[in-house]
């Protein structure tokens, strides 16, 4: 779910009047979705807040942008996605034209601040996500049992096969060891290569693939496993981390992009070298057998989720509308 999916029904009960788009998911509808929502409501909103991805999706922003600009709107962007920095690197005079235009531009982690700043003069705040803590249940994990969890879906980015893999390594040790693999299958041929070493190891038994698990049963999920695997190429904050941090899981992850600044490692999580299931293996192992480490571990991950929590965070996005509306 994006941010603003998030921020809607948050705002509109504390008495906000919010227009959203797009929910079409076919990619050129939803483009003219947004532009047209843009004008037809351009009589009853003060101020915009448009999310920046990179790609083709960089195109849609700055189309929208444009349209505000032309009338005189104010507009907040919002820089999502783990591959904006690559992206910026190649196009660097579209994203700083696109991001000096905006009245306040807020990135989610200082990871992503960082990595722009070489190619916009703009000013950018950073400005985390939120995640509404009394949805998720804490439970402390002081004795760990080998439930694994992936969260991150079917993608090249998100190395899926990896997890399958340390199953596999792990698996002699711990023959009780079992990963429950939710997420959308994104079409890249992930979801097949996972398949495959799923089979060529022998172990269907021990992995289960969900596919996409939706909010009413996201907490249940979280709380039925100890371990949450997060092995991305490429990423940003993510909110499923948060989450499963939020019930105190202990969180094994790659140290690529913003998960560093999210995770500080041996201390709220682990992190390890990206695509190396040998390394993910021994984080685990590590987890399973060390005394005292799992629990100190799963405490300050909830510690650490408490700062993102939208008690918190909501009054803050209110007083930076306010602000540009204002301005």
């Amino acid at each position: 779910m994006s941010v603003s999916e998030t921020l809607h029904p948050m705002l509109s009960a504390k008495g906000w009047r919010i227009y959203t788009a797009s929910g079409k998911l076919n990619r050129l509808l939803r483009m003219f979705d947004m532009l047209a929502t843009t004008w037809k409501n351009r009589k009853d909103y003060d101020c915009a807040f448009v999310e920046v991805y990179s790609g083709k999706a960089f195109i849609w922003a700055e189309l929208i942008c444009f349209l505000l600009i032309i009338l005189h709107k104010p507009f907040i962007l919002g820089l999502f996605g783990g591959n904006l920095p690559g992206f910026s690197k190649r196009n660097p005079r579209r994203v700083d034209r696109l991001l000096r235009s905006a009245s306040i531009v807020i990135a989610p982690s200082q990871y992503l601040s960082r990595q722009l700043r070489p190619f916009t003069s703009a000013n950018i705040i950073v400005f985390p996500y939120g995640v509404s803590m009394d949805r998720f249940q804490y439970r402390l994990r002081t004795k760990l049992e080998p439930k694994l969890i992936t969260m991150r879906g079917f993608h090249s980015i998100y190395c899926p096969w990896v997890a399958v893999e340390t199953v596999a390594i792990l698996g002699k040790d711990y023959p009780d060891i079992s990963l429950i693999m939710s997420g959308g299958n994104k079409k890249d041929g992930s979801l097949e290569r996972t398949k495959k070493i799923i089979q060529e190891n022998d172990i269907e038994k021990k992995v289960t693939i969900t596919g996409h698990i939706g909010s009413p049963y996201l907490e249940t999920f979280l709380m039925s496993s100890d371990i949450l695997l997060n092995m991305p190429i490429i990423d940003n904050t993510p909110v499923s981390v948060i989450q499963a941090m939020a019930c105190g899981l202990c969180i094994v992850s790659s140290n690529v992009g913003g998960l560093p600044d999210l995770i500080q490692d041996g201390i709220d999580g682990l992190l390890v070298p990206p695509n190396d299931p040998q390394a993910l293996a021994a984080a685990v192992r590590r987890l399973l057998t060390e005394p005292g480490l799992a629990p100190r571990i799963s405490e300050n991950a909830r510690k650490k989720a408490e700062q993102y929590n939208w008690s918190v965070i909501l009054p803050q996005w209110e007083v930076l509308f306010q602000n540009v509306i204002n301005a």
